[in-house]
């Protein structure tokens, strides 16, 4: 139960009210209105493909290799950092790009910054090991079903 609480104290609420809302309106829209709805989505699906073809094609052929690239990158050389800090950091060392690091309010990179702290260089093999602690902190915090909070 405790869990669920913390899951609902990070929902931002302007976001998800208003998404909230748009789709009981469009679910009430299509359950009452079934037939002109099922018209209207065919209509739309029709206009797309006879016009849009070749992009809907490419779009989804982006998002597949998007998809791809994601899943065989190492995910873990990765480091979300407003692009005011990205600039500076440049094509520095990593003990340049550490100090740097430092004027960032995101907890990520403090947390970054509190396990790496103590390595001069940034190496594959702390790549490798970041991307494992992610994977398995995604697997335990975000993806895991704990079957007593069904």
């Amino acid at each position: 139960m405790e869990k669920m609480k913390k899951l609902f104290r990070n929902i931002n609420l302007k976001t998800f009210i208003p998404s909230c809302l748009t789709l009981i309106v469009l679910i009430g829209v299509l359950m009452f209105f079934p037939v002109k709805s099922a018209e209207i989505i065919q209509y739309l699906y029709d206009f797309c493909t006879e016009k849009f073809g070749w992009l809907y094609l490419l779009a989804c052929l982006a998002c597949f290799g998007f998809l791809i690239w994601i899943s065989t990158s190492k995910v873990g050389n990765i480091l979300l950092v407003s692009s005011k800090l990205n600039k500076k950091m440049n094509d520095y060392n990593f003990d340049e790009k550490k100090k740097i690091l430092k004027q960032s309010q995101l907890i990520t990179v403090q947390n970054f910054l509190h396990y790496y702290e103590k390595y001069n260089e940034w190496t594959n093999n702390l790549i490798i090991q970041r991307t494992e602690a992610i994977a398995k902190e995604a697997y335990n915090s975000i993806w895991k079903l704990d079957t007593n909070d069904i």
